[in-house]
């Protein structure tokens, strides 16, 4: 999303398809599950360019907070309908379900994860 001609470029190709996973459904969540202050926008940004240059591509989504719905609105806005989305699920490895317990999240978060 920072850089339009890197899906410029890909537009070239023809029998490309392109998955964009997205890190939350806002700027808090992304924050939250990436720990970086910004970049929820250059996700969006990104799925405005695929669009832009006809790319093929799907968004998939990692989704922690219930804020399903803003982001289901944002998509449909640049166009992008919802039977297209891929919703993720995470796997809860040993290292991140220590980080989750030392900042006492593992339990807000205990619906969030498969086995």
């Amino acid at each position: 999303g920072a850089d339009r001609s890197y899906v410029e470029e890909l537009s070239g190709y023809s029998r490309l398809h392109v998955r964009v996973s997205l890190k939350g459904c806002c700027e808090e969540e992304f924050r939250f599950l990436t720990r970086a202050k910004e970049g929820f926008s250059y996700q969006m940004r990104s799925l405005e360019y695929l669009r832009d240059y006809g790319v093929s591509f799907h968004p998939s989504v990692v989704s922690t907070m219930g804020k399903e719905m803003y982001l289901l609105e944002r998509l449909r806005e640049i166009g992008i309908r919802e039977s297209s989305i891929e919703w993720e699920s995470l796997k809860l490895y040993p290292p991140v379900k220590e980080r989750l317990k030392r900042l006492n999240l593992l339990d807000k978060l205990s619906g969030v994860f498969v086995d």
